[in-house]
């Protein structure tokens, strides 16, 4: 028996009626052109015609079990990814024409086996600070168009992604709103992140607030969000003055968040409701 102890294991031996035979990986030597390559991969636990095919030290058919596992992972692996793509600039004018503010959520599907799997849900948020835990619910499509610039001269933008197994990708982006029209505001630096005074009158089932200054003489849009971001109410005001109501109904406890828009500015103030 002629044997080879290398990686591969091969082997040479000489059957029960004392034919030479070799196994797969055997090469042929020019003394052995006699011998018959059979089928097999040396194994000790496999004969043929009578002999087996191999022993401890050559023995591949152990060596492929022993690397199959790592053999068959031996491919490209793609992990479920999810990322914010914008389409141009908000507000920017393309040799397509004009673009108020596109934005799409990319996402990269797993290969096959690995988690985050389809079907996907979408979050959009937005934040002047960047804060989400106070940001405010804009849409659930994949596809996000928004109808006005929002905060100047820009705001984040969060995207959450969640897969049907449960795997969840976050991820964020500022958005620049200094090429909009609604931002030109002829240099003036306006302090948009002051408090103002807000508040809900309970037996009334409104809220009555002090409208922000910027905001004062201007046509203002008023819309009231719960604590996930979904609207709960809104109203439009002609000309504000100094001071104005929103009607609300009876609102729950909780924590709610005011957002005042004239197509120029927009601020958010913080509401608590308690029993």
């Amino acid at each position: 028996m002629r044997r080879h102890a290398c990686l591969f294991a091969w082997i040479y031996f000489d059957d029960a009626a004392g034919n030479q035979q070799q196994t797969i990986m055997a090469f042929f030597a020019p003394d052995d052109l006699n011998d018959t390559r059979i089928l097999n991969y040396s194994n000790p636990d496999v004969d043929f015609n009578g002999a087996a095919t191999g022993d401890d030290d050559h023995n591949n058919a152990r060596i492929i079990r022993n690397h199959a596992c790592e053999v068959a992972n031996f491919r490209t692996r793609q992990d479920f990814n999810a990322s914010i793509y914008q389409y141009a600039t908000l507000c920017e004018t393309t040799n397509t024409g004009f673009v108020l503010g596109m934005f799409e959520a990319s996402v990269t599907t797993p290969s096959t086996g690995n988690t985050g799997t389809e079907p996907y849900s979408y979050e959009w948020r937005w934040s002047e600070s960047g804060i989400f835990s106070e940001s405010l619910y804009l849409d659930n499509e994949q596809l996000l168009v928004l109808g006005n610039v929002l905060a100047c001269p820009g705001f984040f933008l969060h995207l959450r992604v969640t897969s049907s197994d449960g795997v969840i990708i976050n991820c964020t982006s500022y958005v620049y709103t200094d090429l909009c029209s609604d931002c030109d505001l002829g240099g003036k630096a306006e302090d948009i992140s002051s408090d103002f005074w807000i508040s809900y009158i309970a037996d009334q089932q409104q809220i009555a607030f002090q409208t922000p200054d910027w905001a004062i003489g201007t046509r203002l849009l008023c819309r009231l969000f719960d604590a996930n971001g979904r609207e709960f109410t809104r109203s439009p005001i002609e000309n504000a003055i100094g001071y104005g109501h929103l009607a609300v109904g009876n609102l729950p406890s909780g924590i709610y968040f005011c957002t005042f828009q004239n197509g120029i500015r927009t601020q958010t103030q913080k509401i608590f409701v308690t029993p």
